[in-house]
């Protein structure tokens, strides 16, 4: 009768094991959505880090360009002059046309005076104001390099700064080498544009 014992016993262990493992399940589930949840709470903290410190950003650009602009427009001397104001990560870009270069000098020493502003790019011209089709003309050349950058480049928004003035296309952001030579040649061979000129600060990745 011996022999027949040992398929029952081994019967029955596996028996207890399945429902030792049925009683475990719940606690075994519980233990992996906890460390799923912990993982998106932490990818979420992260996401959430990095769009507050964007927004930062944002804001605190728009507060210089704000300041330097008023500035400018509260000053008498500036009023045949037509200056546009661009901040990106704390640097300034100013374009436009005043009626000397007295006149160009002051308004770039204005900016450079307005708090945590880091550089001031002056390309400012001693010329006559744009006609209404030359603005269109630039607005639209904005818009077209900018689209085409984004989806060539595959990049966010946030990251570049497109400005056009006279034909002249500025591009502002914090790239890689490879994003910036592909937003560069694509405003380069957008009809339309005369000139190209980049400030970029780059991102550089490094093995360790």
């Amino acid at each position: 009768m011996m022999p027949m014992l040992l398929p029952m016993l081994v019967q029955f262990k596996f028996i207890s094991c399945v429902a030792y493992m049925k009683k475990l399940w719940p606690f075994a589930l519980f233990t992996v959505l906890l460390l799923q949840g912990c993982f998106s709470a932490l990818t979420t903290g992260t996401s959430a880090v990095y769009d507050r410190h964007n927004l930062q950003n944002n804001i605190s650009d728009h507060a210089i360009a704000m300041a330097i602009d008023q500035k400018i427009k509260s000053d008498a001397v500036f009023s045949q002059s037509d200056i546009k104001v661009t901040c990106f990560k704390h640097y300034v870009l100013l374009t436009g046309e005043t009626s000397s270069n007295l006149l160009r000098k002051k308004v770039a020493d204005i900016a450079a005076h307005i708090k945590d502003v880091k550089h001031v790019y002056n390309f400012v011209e001693n010329h006559a104001r744009s006609t209404t089709a030359e603005e269109l003309s630039d607005t639209w050349l904005t818009a077209k390099i900018k689209t085409q950058i984004i989806a060539g480049a595959k990049m966010d928004p946030k990251d570049v700064k497109v400005v056009t003035e006279n034909g002249t296309i500025y591009l502002m952001g914090v790239l890689t080498h490879k994003q910036a030579d592909i937003a560069v040649n694509i405003a380069r061979y957008t009809g339309g544009a005369k000139h190209v000129v980049k400030i970029f600060d780059y991102i550089i990745y490094s093995k360790t």
